[in-house]
């Protein structure tokens, strides 16, 4: 196995990820949900402090998330980094149907969270957490509007 360790890991966990005594699964829960190349047993490895701090500055894209426990079977609670799920829509679509197709996703958040686990987490308040692109005016629209975006 190939594995290319990010140097901001800590030197403790970079060996064990290069001897392939632990494996980085980087969209964990697709697979605890389907089973699909899911590990017997998942542990979350807890990403906090200056090293947490270097690699969201490196990678903007990730965020700090709190990940309770049980999530997955038998893990325990672990702040880690992560990247946040998204919707992307492409710039030539019309601004008020972006605008209103956001704006219904927060109209209903209880059916959006029934719909996928990764959906649970999604707030006003983290919709934006870990964005690395530019928002579609009518996404950036409903933000305002919100008082999430200035």
């Amino acid at each position: 196995m190939s594995t290319t360790v990010d140097s901001t890991l800590s030197r403790e966990r970079s060996p064990s990820i290069i001897s392939s005594t632990i494996s980085p699964i980087w969209n964990a829960t697709s697979a605890a949900e389907t089973g699909a190349g899911a590990p017997a047993r998942l542990a979350l490895v807890p990403v906090t402090g200056s090293e947490a701090e270097a690699m969201k500055k490196k990678y903007p894209f990730y965020t700090s998330v709190k990940v309770p426990a049980n999530t997955y079977k038998d893990q325990a609670e672990a702040t880690t980094v992560a990247v946040m799920a998204m919707m992307v829509a492409r710039s030539d679509l019309p601004e008020d149907l972006v605008y209103k197709f956001t704006k219904a996703i927060f109209d209903d958040l209880k059916q959006f969270h029934e719909a996928h686990s990764a959906a649970k987490s999604l707030t006003l308040e983290t919709a934006l957490a870990g964005n690395p692109i530019p928002l579609h005016p009518g996404a950036a629209r409903f933000y305002k509007e919100k008082g999430i975006l200035r």
